[in-house]
């Protein structure tokens, strides 16, 4: 892990319910005044969640369709982008923005902005919901970026990606140490899934995932009406972690900010000392599926 990362390095991770604003500058003086506050507790890494940006939904048309809606927000799109960029440089900090569903020149996104002192990037959606892609057409990005702010390695998986271990497991070799994960749930089943998939993949490859649930219930939005979940940070089940794998879980629909720290010698323990093999390394492994076929008893011999 390079030297950017230490014991120091502090990510919060929200755990806010979708509540309506007034106007856009309403919206964006409640977001400053909460990350001007986490600055003041050296928090280097914010981490938001999926659909945050629907917030605004407040200030258009109540009786606007799924796709007038979406259609109706790309107004606000470059200007929250640089809202996000502007804080980021003020506040030294690495911000994962709330996603928007975009409209690009390559069609609907599902996209989430990273802002960092030296600029703004971004990672749409891999795998959009079946949802996301018939009622709002958004199609599956084809590129998975990661990024390297102030020397952490990590990359963001909105919903579902975390499922599909095949790509993550290209960015564990790149040197990731972090996966953040914003995942709106809006039922059990999707809740367990991503939740299973985060801490699936932290005991895998030995690294933190960092879950930014949305929370609550907003009648404006015509995209999502209600989502649970629980703001978390997962780890590595190995020495020097907890046994669950959870390393710390805000209450459930208690609004704030669950705020931890990254330890780079936690991780870095682990790359000589863990007690178990590496599940990662199944990929190396030249291992042949084959179909097993009964042979018959010809003899009428028991089996011994």
């Amino acid at each position: 892990m390079e030297a950017g990362i230490g014991e120091t390095m502090k990510i919060a991770i929200s755990q806010h319910p979708i509540s309506g604003v007034n106007s856009f500058e309403n919206y964006c003086d409640r977001v400053e005044q909460r990350l001007q506050r986490l600055k003041m507790q050296r928090v280097s890494v914010v981490c938001m969640p999926e659909f945050g940006s629907y917030e605004l939904t407040n200030l258009l048309d109540s009786e606007y369709s799924v796709e007038e809606q979406a259609d109706a927000m790309q107004e606000f799109a470059f200007p929250l982008r640089d809202f996000y960029a502007r804080l980021a440089k003020e506040l030294d900090l690495c911000i994962c923005t709330p996603s928007f569903i975009f409209r690009s020149d390559e069609g609907w996104r599902n996209r989430v902005w990273v802002a960092s002192p030296d600029g703004v990037d971004f990672q749409d959606k891999l795998h959009p919901s079946i949802y996301e892609q018939d009622f709002l057409g958004v199609n599956g990005a084809k590129e998975f970026k990661i990024f390297n702010c102030k020397g952490l390695k990590f990359i963001v998986c909105l919903g579902a990606d975390i499922e599909i271990d095949e790509v993550i497991n290209q960015a564990v070799k790149e040197g990731i140490k972090l996966i953040i994960m914003p995942a709106a749930t809006d039922n059990p089943q999707a809740y367990n899934r991503v939740k299973i998939a985060a801490q699936m993949r932290a005991m895998q490859h030995n690294i933190y995932v960092a879950w930014s649930p949305l929370i609550g219930r907003f009648e404006h939005s015509a995209i999502i009406e209600s989502a649970i979940g629980e703001a978390s940070l997962f780890g590595p089940i190995d020495e020097g972690f907890p046994e669950n794998g959870i390393i710390n879980q805000a209450k459930p629909y208690k609004s704030g900010w669950l705020i931890e720290r990254l330890s780079a010698n936690g991780l870095r323990a682990l790359e000589d000392n863990s007690q178990f093999p590496k599940t990662s390394e199944a990929y190396e492994k030249d291992v042949t599926v084959s179909i097993s076929i009964p042979v018959p008893n010809n003899d009428n011999e028991e089996l011994k």
